[in-house]
């Protein structure tokens, strides 16, 4: 069954961070693998992510960053009308209620990605794929005809990770830590976490700096850091195979999460952004993580004691290890997917329109 041609509109950038970009990459390279088709709108200025995007195989057109959502549609309309698009994905907080109307008649289907329940959906497929949140918290929100597709079982990733699920596994002297705190970090979280464990000698640490990291080496910048036991990764192309060999990681609330979710990877989690409450308290609720909480609020010294008192304990590892390998199989890109076909189905449906799904 040929899939119909997919746009998706997202950005990536020193405010806003990877996390939009990078997962619907994951949404894309499924696609692609499906036989679909998929082109990129964005103003992204990250040159070295649209090489990426291309040599996957996606097209890749280009608008002016800066400006207003609704200014941008003298740009974005005519693709859409020349692409003649069957679904177009919008993934990011400023594309509100106003533009999804305005741009919503020049496709077949509108798909939004959201984090937190609280803005209103003129779209057709709405996917959050973050836990604690059910079809009754989008109600007040989304038009009744909407599919919503909710919760860590459509955890939008790569497909690399599927085969790797749950392969962590505690090793008997447990020491090595990934930090990995967002493709941009723009507040540089990166070196108050550094700061907090140069207070270990032991610790082997694998830093993972985003390609939009604008901040110097933050090892450099770090007194008390061993820089002999400091491995540092710019920019990487995917976080699997650290993942794969650390101990223990200490990461930001964003979708960086759900990768190592997936493997079992057990986590220290910092919440470094207002979007990432939600996210924070599931993983709490499941036990799927150690949960500090927003970072502005942790006190000095609380993330060395976190990280040497899980390490100190490998049955407590195996423990976290277990919780967050339950919430994220790897599979959630094909049932999206799934999900996709259906809602598309349905709403042409609704229209009237009688193409059939394997000639679009």
């Amino acid at each position: 069954m040929t899939l119909p041609k997919l746009l998706i509109r997202t950005d990536a950038s020193l405010a806003s961070g990877l996390g939009h970009l990078m997962r619907c990459r994951a949404l894309a390279g499924e696609w692609r693998q499906h036989g679909g088709a998929v082109t990129f709108l964005t103003t992204s200025t990250s040159q070295e992510f649209l090489d990426r995007l291309r040599q996957e195989g996606c097209e890749v057109l280009t608008g002016q960053p800066g400006r207003t959502c609704l200014d941008e549609l003298d740009w974005l309309v005519p693709i859409l009308q020349k692409e003649q698009a069957g679904l177009l994905i919008l993934d990011g907080y400023d594309f509100d209620e106003d533009y999804q109307q305005e741009v919503k008649s020049w496709v077949n289907c509108l798909v939004c990605l959201d984090d937190v329940p609280k803005r209103r959906f003129a779209c057709d497929v709405l996917l959050n794929q973050n836990l604690g949140v059910s079809a009754g918290d989008y109600e007040p929100y989304v038009l009744p005809e909407t599919t919503l597709l909710l919760g860590t079982r459509y955890a939008l990733l790569r497909s690399e990770f599927k085969h790797h699920a749950g392969s962590y596994r505690v090793t008997a002297k447990p020491r090595q830590v990934l930090v990995t705190l967002g493709g941009a970090d723009p507040d540089d979280h990166t070196a108050r976490v550094l700061k907090e464990l140069a207070n270990d000698s032991d610790l082997e640490i694998d830093v993972v700096l985003g390609a939009l990291y604008p901040h110097p080496d933050p090892v450099s910048r770090t007194p008390g850091l061993n820089p002999n036991h400091v491995r540092v990764h710019r920019g990487l192309n995917s976080l699997l195979s650290l993942a794969k060999q650390t101990d223990l990681a200490v990461t930001g609330g964003g979708s960086t999460v759900w990768e190592l979710a997936c493997l079992g990877t057990p986590m220290v989690v910092l919440g470094t952004a207002d979007s990432q409450e939600a996210l924070l308290r599931g993983l709490r609720a499941e036990q799927a993580a150690l949960v500090l909480g927003p970072i502005d609020s942790i006190t000095s010294g609380e993330i060395i004691e976190a990280v040497q008192s899980l390490l100190a304990v490998p049955s407590r590892l195996q423990e976290l290890s277990q919780s967050a390998a339950r919430l994220v199989d790897g599979l959630g890109a094909e049932r999206v997917i799934d999900g996709l076909r259906g809602a598309y189905a349905r709403v042409l449906d609704r229209r009237g329109v009688s193409t059939r799904l394997g000639s679009m």
